[in-house]
């Protein structure tokens, strides 16, 4: 079986070429309960390697790659997977990769999906990571989905010189001024936050 597993960059590769086609996605991203108990500073690459095996293919070959230190993200095309068998994949996974290792496994999930989350395909994988952050929030193996308010809105103050630039790259890029500011914040966050 030739698995849909590929690298963070690959995958959004792929993540845009179904925004282009309107396709519907489902985003999730699995992050690893207590990772450096289970595995250390450091997980090894043979480990890497076997659970983004696992996660593919419980997934039903969707595409699959790791996704910072000890997250995974998964893509499902086109609904092919209902939300309402995540949890009980998600479950059956674990009990595997428990029996198998012999590690106590478990996974916080967030899930977006395109249409129903985002507007712009592209903030899919930073809604479902929002979601994970509530997940995580919440403690160890749980799942979330983004609230029904994705958006709220909060004044801010900006230099004149730094407005200036946003609207030039706005125009440039042809991409909202917000949406940039959303993108910035979210790496700002990516950078911050993961291990």
């Amino acid at each position: 079986m030739n698995l849909n597993i590929m690298t963070e960059k690959e995958l959004l590769i792929k993540l845009k070429q179904y925004g282009e086609n309107q396709s519907n996605l489902t985003c999730v991203i699995l992050d690893i309960d207590n990772s450096h108990k289970n595995f250390g500073k450091e997980i090894k690459s043979n480990i890497i390697d076997y659970l983004l095996v696992e996660i593919c293919q419980s997934f039903n070959n969707a595409y699959t790659c790791r996704f910072g230190r000890d997250a995974f993200l998964v893509l499902i095309p086109d609904n092919k997977i209902s939300l309402f068998e995540i949890p009980i994949i998600k479950e059956n996974l674990q009990k595997k990769l428990q029996q198998n290792m012999k590690s106590e496994i478990t996974f916080c999930i967030g899930i977006a999906n395109y249409p129903e989350n985002v507007k712009n395909i592209s903030e899919l994988t930073a809604i479902a990571s929002e979601a994970l952050f509530d997940a995580k929030q919440k403690g160890i193996n749980k799942i979330e989905i983004p609230s029904g308010e994705p958006m709220k809105l909060k004044s801010l103050y900006f230099r004149k010189g730094q407005l200036k630039k946003l609207s030039y790259l706005s125009e440039t890029i042809k991409e909202s001024e917000s949406y940039i500011i959303r993108k910035a914040l979210d790496e700002y966050f990516d950078k911050h936050f993961n291990d």
